[in-house]
């Protein structure tokens, strides 16, 4: 199973266009672009094991989106919260989704690379996400 932010990062390409080391970035943020996201890993609870042996991942990423304009950041963020928040059901890089949900954000935040005469936004929204890796597809391609 990959990290979340690997899977976050390819529904993110896939699905609201953002271009993977161009203007979205997992784990560290680039020093030069300003205009970009970065998706990162963050705690979870602990791993939930079913009596069917299924092993349940309670993850949750942040997404920190950093634009020199403040519109423009936050159209970016509703952009990200309408293509994640309530995704439900989906398999991606072997991966079963049961859920993604907003948790909080967009929520302003300051950079600490900048001084305040070159302040840029940054919109930090979280996610919780359920998944599991333990998955069986049948011959009608539905996942049991």
């Amino acid at each position: 199973m990959n990290s979340i932010a690997v899977d976050i990062k390819d529904m993110l390409v896939a699905e609201a266009g953002f271009v993977f080391k161009t203007n979205l970035f997992i784990a560290k943020q680039p020093t030069k672009i300003n205009n970009c996201i970065t998706v990162i890993d963050t705690s979870s609870t602990p791993i939930q094991t079913t009596l069917d042996s299924v092993n349940y991942y309670n993850d949750s990423v942040q997404i920190l989106v950093r634009h020199e304009n403040y519109l423009d950041a936050f159209q970016l963020a509703e952009t990200i919260v309408n293509t994640l928040h309530g995704k439900a059901n989906e398999l991606w890089n072997d991966t079963y989704y049961l859920y993604i949900g907003l948790v909080s954000g967009p929520a302003q935040m300051s950079d600490p690379r900048e001084s305040n005469s070159k302040q840029l936004n940054i919109l930090s929204i979280n996610f919780n996400i359920k998944r599991h890796s333990d998955i069986q597809i049948n011959n009608n391609s539905s996942i049991i």
